[in-house]
C-alpha cells in the first residue's frame, strides 16, 4: 500500500527506509525497503546520534536516520512515512510531529500465512506471532493512534488509507 501511495503522490509522500541489521529478504531493495548494515555500523551510527526510533526487534536492530528525514523535508516531501512497531511509535510520539495509522492483519491465521509466504523461517514465525499478538493488543489500547486499518482486502484497505490521509492532511492531499 505504501508503494502504491508513493506512485500516486511521488512529489508529496516519501517512505523513509529504516536502517536494519537483519539480512535482506528476497524481493527487498537496498535503500528502498531498508538500508541493510552490520551491527557494528548500526551501533556506531547510534552512538554518533544519527538515529532515532531505535529498537532491537527479534535480535535485529532498526532505526531511522535523522539526516535522511531532514533531507526529505528539504526536498519538499510533505508526508514522511515511518514504518514502526507500536513500541517504537510510543517512544517517538512526543519527539517528532506525527500522525499514526496502524495497519493490522485481518486475523492471526492470515498473518501466519503472510509470514510463510515471505519465506520466514518456522522458528521465526513462532517468535513473530507471539510479538504480533502482543503488539495488536497494545495498538488497540493506544490512544495516540488516529486510525486503525484492517488490511483484509487490498483495494478497500488502500482506499480507506487514502481517505484517512486526506482527513489528516486536507491542505496537502
Amino acid at each position: 500500500m505504501i508503494n502504491k501511495l508513493i506512485k500516486i503522490y511521488p512529489e508529496i509522500i516519501y517512505k523513509l527506509p529504516s536502517y536494519t541489521t537483519r539480512p535482506i529478504r528476497e524481493k527487498e531493495k537496498e535503500g528502498v525497503d531498508y538500508y541493510f548494515i552490520t551491527k557494528e555500523k548500526f551501533i556506531q551510527m547510534e552512538q554518533q546520534g544519527k538515529l532515532f526510533g531505535v529498537k532491537n526487534y527479534n535480535n535485529n536492530y532498526y532505526g531511522s536516520n535523522k539526516n535522511k528525514l531532514d533531507e526529505a523535508l528539504k526536498n519538499g516531501k510533505k508526508i514522511i512515512i515511518l514504518n514502526y512497531n507500536i513500541e517504537t511509535a510510543n517512544e517517538v510520539k512526543d519527539k517528532i510531529d506525527c500522525n499514526f495509522i496502524a495497519i493490522l492483519p485481518p486475523s492471526e491465521s492470515e498473518l501466519r500465512e503472510r509470514l510463510k509466504n515471505r519465506k520466514t523461517e518456522p522458528e521465526e514465525i513462532v517468535k513473530r506471532m507471539e510479538n504480533s499478538i502482543k503488539e495488536i493488543r497494545q495498538i488497540n489500547e493506544a490512544n495516540f493512534i488516529k486510525y486503525r486499518l484492517v488490511n483484509d482486502d487490498e483495494k478497500r484497505a488502500f482506499k480507506k488509507l487514502v481517505e484517512y490521509l486526506k482527513e489528516l492532511y486536507p491542505q496537502i492531499l
